[in-house]
């Protein structure tokens, strides 16, 4: 089945999955909605559902039987579900279902909601009356307005961080500048837009660029960057490559609608796309998935995962590389999903639980998935030549960035990355290149601790890093906090401090880790996971692992081993198997009227995650102030068999040394104490004080 026949189907299953999700409005039975109708989310919830039913009602090949529609009841319903968009608009003569007096538009949300639907206009362009087109412009001119008046160009890369919401309202109102060229303030549109489009995906180095846009220089367009010069971006305050995608999907929106038109999209469009691209593609293995090097706050595999799928077009078209491998790789995995679920839904039983608590919710992930499928189902009729390219780039990669502590490395047999400003921070991460099923970042590999409350994370105290030839080596200071306690007088216990290296060596195989924790007070504590090395086991390799345990070392289906080196504890290197189903949540019982989404929604859309520990236990366990929770260090590899290592362990001194795969010698080592002393360790002299306390050697 070539890749527009699997857009096809999936789309096609999708809409006959989602039925119950549409409906009309009682008292204006012409219009309909996707999803609950309502203001803001819920607006760009039933926009991006359009989009996919408009799409699958203009192919030429619709599968009625398949997708539960006659050509024309879909064609209709398409028609009916963009009328409720332009009459619920503050333009217009109906309202969301929030209420009479509840009309969207004009807020930040908008812009997007609506470039998100446009390849579905563009679908059912020749079905539209000339009253829909009057509808159309006067929502268009309208949200365009309201941009150059009210939103302001800004940009930061800690606060504000704005560059998706930059990037979409910039690529509207040059949208609608070539929709409309007659418009009165047309020259507003390209001139605020040109400002928005190059202060979105913006470096520092912007405020001193020559390159001419419009006219002007770089330096006279710049108001501020947003993203690090190293092209991190500080979104929703974590190292988020989810939204690096984000902007670079509604770069490829505007991109294919004017390819459509036949007219070149702006040159600002593009500003840095080739820059952020490169750093992006380093971070999406061989079948699609996206490699989180700084985590994820949201849904596992949704989201931002699905808006990389039009990105994958975009480079093809732009730059000439091939991404079917990446495009099918993913479409296995959606389609994986998707038969599970049995009724051609997306996420049906993975978010059950969501479908019964929350709706809009439910239909929002699902709506991002279709909308994102339809583009390319789309993309791919019209312009399937553009997906015939040869060119595939090296994708290895040596990459560090100060603010967030992230450095990552990519070769041809391993993945490793550590962040310190990640989601769930801080969080490491060591995967085979070729599995992309072993990638798990929540808390990974730094350890966790959990207290009496019912909310536990930890506070990042410092920390440092560098590079190395083919790796690199970081360390730093954090504390495992519990809040959510049930006495009265305390919201929250800090309670231990873990100091840790991690050392990713230039081997293209070994990741070293040292750890000392301690407790900061006298202190009761409900688990602790030494180690904590997450290993997905869901429906997305097959729901089993094959895991060889040798007490002091454990085999991951002959591709990664985690090895202890050294224990205070004397523990032996176990498997902590993950108790929820492989697909879906658990229903979590708590006391009526206690309802917290932070906490009932903790692990929401989640699947199944074992876990490696070295030692650990889930039982409740008094510990001293000073006293050691864990002491230990450990080797993962991604080979089959143990790491072979050598180690000094004296008072509050660790040294490793190992011979790397690459036959160079390593040694890594760390000053536990924090204080100023010179040893000689394996023949080295190390000089360790309170900021310099760890450090790499290699032979």
């Amino acid at each position: 089945m070539n890749l527009t026949e699997r857009y096809k189907k999936l789309i096609e299953n999708w809409i006959c999955s989602m039925k119950e999700y549409v409906a009309e409005p009682f008292d204006r039975r012409e219009l309909a909605y996707y999803g609950t109708g309502t203001d803001v989310w819920g607006i760009q919830t039933h926009m991006k559902g359009f989009s996919a039913h408009a799409v699958a009602a203009a192919a030429p090949d619709l599968d009625e039987a398949r997708c539960g529609y006659t050509r024309g009841e879909l064609i209709e319903l398409s028609l009916k579900m963009l009328r409720f968009t332009l009459e619920s608009h503050k333009t217009g003569s109906y309202h969301c279902t929030d209420g009479e007096d509840v009309k969207w538009g004009h807020h930040w949300l908008a812009a997007l909601a609506i470039e998100r639907m446009m390849h579905g206009v563009d679908a059912i362009d020749a079905y539209l009356t000339e009253h829909d087109r009057e509808r159309l412009h006067d929502v268009l001119i309208s949200e365009c307005d309201y941009i150059c008046d009210k939103r302001r160009v800004e940009a930061d890369p800690v606060r504000p961080n704005v560059p998706e919401s930059n990037l979409w309202s910039g690529a509207i109102l040059h949208r609608v500048a070539l929709m409309y060229p007659d418009s009165p303030r047309v020259d507003d549109y390209r001139r605020h837009g040109t400002a928005l489009l190059l202060n979105s995906i913006s470096v520092p180095s912007d405020a001193e660029s020559t390159e001419i846009y419009a006219g002007r220089p770089m330096s006279e367009w710049f108001v501020g960057a947003n993203f690090f010069e190293s092209y991190a971006l500080n979104h929703h305050g974590y190292m988020n490559v989810g939204y690096m995608v984000i902007c670079l999907s509604n770069i490829a929106m505007l991109h294919f609608s004017c390819k459509k038109a036949g007219v070149a999209a702006p040159p600002e469009l593009y500003h840095h796309f080739a820059d952020l691209w490169r750093l992006v593609r380093t971070c999406v293995f061989d079948d699609g998935r996206l490699y989180r090097i700084g985590g994820d706050t949201r849904v596992r595999y949704c989201y931002c995962q699905d808006y990389l799928t039009p990105v994958f077009a975009l480079v093809s078209d732009l730059v000439g590389e091939d991404m079917s491998g990446e495009e099918n790789g993913w479409l296995d995995q959606l389609e994986c999903e998707t038969n599970a679920n049995g009724d051609g839904s997306f996420l049906a039983i993975r978010c059950e639980l969501m479908r019964e608590r929350s709706p809009l919710y439910y239909a929002r992930l699902e709506s991002d998935r279709a909308c994102t499928l339809s583009m390319m189902w789309l993309w791919h009729r019209l312009f399937g030549d553009i997906f015939e390219k040869s060119d595939k780039p090296s994708k290895r990669q040596l990459w560090q960035d100060a603010y967030h502590g992230s450095s990552y490395v990519r070769g041809e047999r391993r993945m490793a990355a550590f962040t310190w400003i990640a989601a769930e921070r801080p969080q490491g991460s060591v995967v085979p290149t070729c599995d992309s099923s072993m990638a798990e970042s929540k808390f990974n590999l730094v350890s966790f601790i959990e207290g009496g409350g019912v909310m536990n994370s930890c506070s990042i105290k410092n920390h440092s890093e560098k590079l190395i030839d083919g790796g690199f080596i970081t360390g730093g200071e954090f504390s495992y906090i519990t809040s959510g306690l049930l006495e009265e007088n305390d919201s929250s216990n800090e309670n231990a401090l873990n100091r840790l290296v991690y050392c990713a060596l230039g081997d293209d195989r070994t990741v070293i880790t040292l750890q000392c924790c301690r407790a900061l007070r006298r202190c009761w504590l409900t688990s602790v996971k030494p180690l904590n090395l997450n290993i997905p086991n869901d429906i997305f390799n097959g729901e089993t692992r094959d895991y060889i345990e040798r007490g002091s070392s454990v085999t991951v289906d002959g591709k990664l081993t985690a090895s202890v080196i050294y224990d205070g504890n004397d523990s032996s290197v176990r498997v902590e198997r993950g108790t929820a189903r492989t697909i879906g949540l658990q229903h979590i019982s708590m006391p009526s009227g206690s309802l917290n989404n932070s906490i009932v929604w903790g692990d929401r859309g989640m699947l199944r995650v074992d876990k490696i520990l070295i030692g650990g236990s889930d039982k409740p366990s008094w510990y001293d102030r000073g006293g050691v929770i864990f002491d230990f260090g450990a080797a993962i590899s991604v080979s089959g068999e143990p790491v072979d290592c050598e180690y000094i362990r004296e008072g509050e001194l660790r040294a490793v040394r190992l011979v790397g795969a690459d036959g160079r010698t390593y040694i890594v080592a760390a000053n536990f104490a924090r204080d100023t002393r010179t040893c000689e360790l394996y023949g080295h002299t190390f000089e360790f004080d309170a900021e310099n306390w760890y450090d790499v050697v290699v032979e």
